[in-house]
């Protein structure tokens, strides 16, 4: 069973055993509602949890001062007695004055342990991206002007770093017959665009790299094929992997694969009827395992190379998208997948979704152009990861 740690406050007003008769019932409920094993930490550990136990009033001058030692965003967890959420609404307004981040839980258990329970998940993504390491293989493609945030502030704001690397790092293997045009590609073709997959792993391993990004464009010159079939295998490999050397996108990836476990369709956006609010996206790189089936086809705009035209489950779908100076915009949609299109004039995965929330603020104020298809509903977890984060 995996621990939830911590910190327990109480004033010493309160004798222990009593408070402790009185305060154990919620926290071992809200035990058994998430499967996590209750473990107090003293206020002389080392390490402070990101959890702390409001067990009472009169606990605000402790702390503050402990509050340099604790990490940020925090969790209060109040119970229905005891001045607990009094004290916890006093602590809270002195946490978001001073600019640091805080959410408070609190309600009947069932409420809690299901708030609570987002919230750690949540906290766990957020906290996963600090340190991580994003890689930037050649610069953004000329045409993403609005998607360049500069790596100073992305690791500023969340610790993460951006290491950009030469394209002329990637040895890939010859190409047999650079330039066919086949529908489908031939086989030589395939087996070429499959072969990049263990060479960007490859280097994945040598930089400790949490995830990449690809100007996968200038492969069509230099090798007469793309990078959509590799970076669909690194996806469905686990490592969030973007194409055209998109930042915000790979950011997206990684923050989307932390919170729901499954890898994102990054995709564009081709067009919009506000009359039958129907939003066409398409791209042709897609993980196979988003796929209820799948031919390999060429790449759409140079129309050589290896390309991927998937077919979607029909049913719910959700759009994120992170942007911004420093990432810290975040775009949410959900919707309905409703038809799988094979049109020649898009790119070859192409979905008709219907969005259940308002899409349309996204053209007044959009993020870029790609946005990242994920298949259920996450709205929960999204809630919580903008009260920790955002």
């Amino acid at each position: 069973m995996a621990e939830l740690r911590y910190l327990p406050l109480f004033s010493s007003l309160h004798d222990p055993e009593e408070l402790h008769s009185a305060t154990a019932p919620f926290l071992a409920e809200l035990s058994a509602r998430t499967g996590l094993d209750p473990v107090a930490v003293p206020p002389d550990a080392p390490e402070l949890p990101s959890v702390v136990y409001v067990q009472t009033g009169g606990t605000e001058a402790a702390f503050r001062r402990l509050s340099p030692r604790l990490p940020s965003p925090l969790i209060l967890l109040s119970h229905p007695a005891h001045n607990s959420l009094p004290a916890s609404l006093e602590i809270l307004t002195w946490i978001k004055a001073r600019n640091r981040r805080a959410v408070i839980v609190h309600g009947e258990a069932d409420e809690a342990a299901s708030l609570l329970e987002r919230l750690i998940q949540a906290l766990s993504a957020g906290r996963s991206l600090k340190d991580s390491r994003l890689g930037l293989f050649g610069a953004p493609s000329d045409w993403l002007i609005a998607s360049r945030p500069p790596a100073a502030d992305i690791e500023k704001r969340w610790g993460c770093r951006v290491i950009e690397i030469p394209l002329e790092e990637i040895r890939l293997p010859p190409g047999p017959c650079p330039g066919s045009a086949a529908r489908p590609p031939a086989p030589t073709s395939v087996e070429q665009a499959r072969q990049l997959g263990p060479v960007l792993s490859e280097l994945v391993r040598k930089h400790g790299l949490d995830g990449l990004s690809l100007r996968c464009f200038d492969l069509l010159k230099s090798w007469g094929n793309t990078g959509c079939l590799a970076l669909s295998q690194l996806n469905d490999s686990g490592i969030p992997a973007s194409c055209e050397g998109d930042l915000p996108a790979l950011f997206t990836l990684r923050v989307v694969k932390a919170l729901t476990g499954l890898p994102g369709f990054m995709a564009n956006p081709s067009s919009w009827s506000p009359s039958r609010q129907e939003l066409i996206l398409a791209h042709c790189s897609v993980p196979l395992t988003l796929l209820t089936d799948h031919v390999l086809d060429t790449h759409f705009e140079s129309g050589i190379g290896v390309g991927i035209r998937g077919k979607f489950r029909k049913g719910p779908c959700s759009l994120f998208k992170f942007g911004g100076r420093d990432l810290s915009r975040l775009f949410y949609c959900r919707g309905e997948i409703t038809a799988n299109l094979s049109r020649d004039d898009l790119c070859r995965t192409q979905i008709v979704f219907k969005p259940t929330d308002d899409f349309s603020s996204y053209l007044a104020q959009p993020l870029g152009n790609h946005l990242i298809v994920v298949p259920g509903w996450w709205e929960g977890k999204v809630e919580a990861f903008r009260r920790l984060f955002l």
